[in-house]
């Protein structure tokens, strides 16, 4: 049986475009959901600043902060998916089954679903907010666009996709043994918020935990990416991070298909 080309999965990322596309009421009630949740953290941190009397919190100043929370908002609409629901919802329903007997790879055609997801947030809702942050900090600060700063946040927010796409890949794969993954996946969601720096930087941590968050993959998804565009990852300091990150999308995109050949072997339809 051939294999389907690379061009044959194209399909499965337009269809996931399109379909957000004709949902244009959810998209506004997203977007508001989004700026709410982005502006009231800001506030939050406003008061924090306010009331520590100091105007630099472990090397983070306001602007630096008011940057950070935005940046962070951009990086999640590049690595933000629902891999291990995909998933784990085909592997409940049976649907999985049609996908194992074409001639495409299943983890595949997962990867273009999401990034027809992840394009779409990214065009109409990270792009945006990249661009408000650049105009506020060049008007209000006189701070240009560091364009090199900028590349190496793409870059590292494409890493950052990949590792979150292949760890969520493995996650779901948990459904081929469990029979509902549903608690577990809110459990990982919380913990990976938490660690990926996406509510509090990781330099705000204690040292031994930095120490321990700096080699891990919840790292990369959203704090490097955002740290190298504030530049306070520069650099052999930026190359070593990126590196983290190639390490960390090898070791998972392996381990990933290693797993799934395993997992079918114990393939149990639960439903449909």
């Amino acid at each position: 049986m051939r294999e389907a080309s690379l061009k044959s999965y194209l399909p499965f990322a337009k269809g996931t475009f399109q379909s957000l596309l004709s949902y244009r009421l959810n998209f506004f009630l997203y977007v508001i959901g989004e700026l709410t949740t982005v502006f009231a953290t800001y506030y939050i941190w406003l008061a924090v600043y306010k009331n520590s009397g100091s105007q630099t919190l472990h090397g983070f100043s306001l602007q630096d902060m008011f940057t950070y929370i935005f940046m962070c908002q951009v990086a999640l609409n590049f690595v933000s998916n629902d891999a291990s629901y995909e998933v784990a919802n085909e592997v409940r329903e049976g649907s999985i089954a049609m996908n194992l007997i074409r001639p495409i790879r299943y983890r595949m055609v997962i990867l273009f679903r999401i990034l027809g997801e992840v394009i779409y947030n990214v065009c109409f809702v990270g792009t945006p907010i990249l661009l408000i942050v650049c105009g506020v900090r060049y008007f209000s600060h006189g701070i240009a666009p560091d364009l090199l700063g900028i590349a190496g946040f793409f870059l590292s927010a494409v890493m950052g996709f990949l590792i979150y796409f292949y760890f969520n890949f493995i996650f779901g794969l948990s459904a081929f043994y469990i029979s509902n993954v549903w608690g577990m996946n809110m459990l990982k969601g919380a913990i990976i918020n938490f660690l990926s720096g996406s509510m509090i930087p990781i330099q705000f941590f204690p040292g031994w935990a930095q120490d321990i968050l700096a080699f891990m993959p919840f790292n990369s998804l959203i704090y490097t990416p955002v740290m190298i565009f504030l530049g306070k990852y520069q650099g052999m300091e930026a190359v070593k991070a990126l590196l983290i990150q190639v390490f960390w999308v090898l070791l998972l995109g392996i381990s990933g298909v290693l797993l799934w050949q395993k997992a079918i072997k114990k393939l149990t339809i639960q439903g449909g």
